[in-house]
């Protein structure tokens, strides 16, 4: 049989695809930056991490699968689920080359609040139905509910009765916001905006509206500070949704 041009191109195209197909776990999730792991199994299409560290969170296990079809279209739509340690239940990430972003969460626990390098405030973050889409860069979706006690329970370390809080996200402009508010049993008021930018970027503040002294003495020695003019106390940092 003669041997043209276009059966070598097959032959290459055949052994590409199924080097992809046995690309490790490892390759999808490679450790760097805030991700570490102790070992990967599977595949690239449907890999699992044991022993993760996403910075201060610990994981018993992720799993998540991947679509070639979806990865030849120029997209990837990634489900990952969390079992076991600091974060457990399923979200699904989705990016492509025009820009787009996805982060959805049905029914995701998140325990813990990450502050400063790599400090964890004790306390339980639950997502509901979440669903925050981003199109060429633009906030075009944000939808769900997302209750948290950090406050009450990291407040009770420093001798302050903070309260639960709870809100939803919204598309304000081109960016995501999240505004979680809630009041405590002697009328203190916490606000906490959250910003999530197309690009990755977000910040977040707190705002604890108070005039008692102890609370106010409490929060100071937690680093808040003095800055609106209704006198509320605040802390912010800028960080990032995105790597």
């Amino acid at each position: 049989m003669k041997i043209r041009w276009w059966h070598i191109a097959v032959f290459l195209l055949a052994l590409i695809a199924f080097g992809i197909a046995l690309a490790p776990a490892s390759l999808l999730a490679p450790r760097q930056g805030d991700l570490s792991y102790q070992r990967a199994e599977g595949t690239i299409w449907a890999g699992r991490l044991h022993g993760v560290h996403i910075g201060p969170y610990a994981v018993d296990q992720a799993n998540w699968t991947l679509s070639f079809f979806d990865v030849v279209q120029g997209k990837a739509i990634v489900p990952v689920v969390f079992e076991g340690g600091d974060i457990e239940g399923r979200v699904v990430l989705l990016g492509n080359v025009q820009g787009d972003r996805r982060f959805a969460a049905q029914n995701l626990r998140v325990r813990g609040m990450q502050v400063g390098d790599g400090l964890l405030l004790p306390g339980l973050t639950s997502f509901y139905d979440v669903d925050v889409l981003f199109e060429g860069g633009a906030c075009v979706r944000a939808q769900g509910r997302i209750v948290s006690d950090v406050f009450r329970q990291a407040g009770s370390t420093i001798g302050w009765a903070g309260p639960d809080v709870e809100g939803r996200p919204r598309c304000e402009g081109d960016d995501a916001e999240v505004l979680l508010t809630g009041v405590n049993e002697l009328g203190e008021r916490v606000n906490m905006r959250i910003m999530l930018a197309g690009d990755g970027a977000a910040a977040w503040r707190v705002s604890v509206l108070t005039q008692r002294p102890e609370t106010i003495a409490a929060l100071d020695a937690a680093g808040f500070e003095r800055g609106a003019a209704d006198g509320a106390l605040g802390y912010g940092e800028d960080t990032r949704w995105l790597p």
